[in-house]
C-alpha cells in the first residue's frame, strides 16, 4: 500500500448516508455531503460515539452521544472549541475511493464495510 492509500470501495457506494468502513482496527466514516466526499474518524474524540450514526446538517456532523458538532469543511473543527474530529485525506481514481492512512496503520489492512 504505497504512501498509505487504501481502497475502500467504489465511488457509487458512497452517498448522502454515512457509511462505516474498517481498515484493520481503524474505523472511518465516509459520506458525500453537499456533493463532496468526506472521510472522518468513525469514533467521536469525546467518548467514542459512533459517528456513522451522526446527525447531518450540511457539512456538520453531530455525535449521537453528547451532541458534539464537527464542521467537516473546516478540518473537523468542533464548533464549540472542543477536540476536533480527525479527517482523512481521500481520492477517487478510476471510480474507486481511496483513504490515506499512515503506513503503520495501513500495513496488512483490508477494508470491510459496516
Amino acid at each position: 500500500m504505497s504512501e498509505g492509500w487504501v481502497p475502500v470501495g467504489a465511488e457509487a457506494e458512497f452517498g448522502e448516508k454515512i457509511k462505516l468502513v474498517e481498515i484493520g482496527k481503524t474505523r472511518i466514516a465516509i459520506a458525500r455531503l453537499q456533493g463532496e466526499l468526506f472521510a472522518f474518524d468513525g469514533l467521536c474524540p469525546h467518548v467514542a460515539g459512533p459517528m456513522h450514526r451522526a446527525e447531518v446538517e450540511g457539512t456538520i456532523v453531530t455525535c449521537p452521544f453528547h451532541a458534539w458538532r464537527f464542521e467537516l469543511r473546516d478540518g473537523g473543527r468542533e464548533i464549540h472549541g472542543y477536540r476536533p474530529l480527525k479527517i482523512y485525506e481521500l481520492k477517487v481514481e478510476a471510480g474507486a475511493v481511496h483513504v490515506r492512512l499512515n503506513d503503520a496503520a495501513a500495513a496488512g489492512a483490508s477494508p470491510t464495510a459496516g
